[in-house]
């Protein structure tokens, strides 16, 4: 069973990459850039 701490936690990432997204864009795409380089995903960008 998960945590009620753990899904707080989640919730309040998912609000605050909403939030920044809305306000600004080029502050989320940097923002996902590091998440992803951070999971190794390989963005398209670093090519």
């Amino acid at each position: 069973m998960v945590e009620p701490l753990t899904i707080v936690i989640v919730l309040l990432l998912v609000v605050i990459l909403l939030l920044a997204s809305i306000l600004a864009p080029s502050a989320a795409g940097a923002i996902r850039d590091a998440i992803c380089e951070l999971l190794e995903c390989g963005t398209p960008s670093d090519a």
